[in-house]
């Protein structure tokens, strides 16, 4: 009897596991976008410039985004503890290559999550005016720092 609990606790992890992967695979873009903007984030505090002025805004901004897309992806049912690199994506940018790619796949997710019918429990106008903040922000830096 215990061995059939154990099991069926088994399957259940992971069922659920698969679950929480399938709706991932729903939101590609924006499981993406939440990667880039913690490697965005780790690559601007740990650079030695502060972006004309701009590293604290763009700090603010970059978690704020985190925070919305993390809420907006959970309410959808994707676990968001792990988010894949996308370390081939960084051979493509000559400098600041995390916040570089952070910009690119940002663009893309807003698109993706103004698209969804999914309003992510509540999360889905928040989420998109944090995205759009830490754009603005994240340039601004960039333009900075040329």
């Amino acid at each position: 009897m215990i061995r059939k609990l154990f099991y069926l606790a088994g399957v259940i992890v992971v069922a659920l596991g698969f679950v929480s992967q399938a709706r991932a695979e729903s939101y590609p873009r924006m499981v993406a976008a939440l990667g880039g903007l913690k490697e965005a984030r780790q690559e601007m505090k740990e650079a030695g410039t502060d972006f004309g002025g701009h590293k604290e805004k763009a700090l603010e901004a970059t978690d704020r985004a985190i925070a919305q897309m993390d809420k907006a992806l959970s309410a959808a049912g994707v676990n968001t503890t792990y988010v894949p690199s996308a370390r081939e994506a960084f051979r493509n940018y000559k400098n600041y290559p995390h916040i570089r790619h952070a910009l690119a796949i940002l663009r893309m997710a807003h698109k993706e999550m103004k698209d969804a019918a999914h309003d992510f429990g509540g999360h889905k106008e928040k989420a998109l005016e944090a995205v759009d903040y830490a754009i603005v922000q994240l340039e601004k830096a960039l333009e900075a720092a040329r």
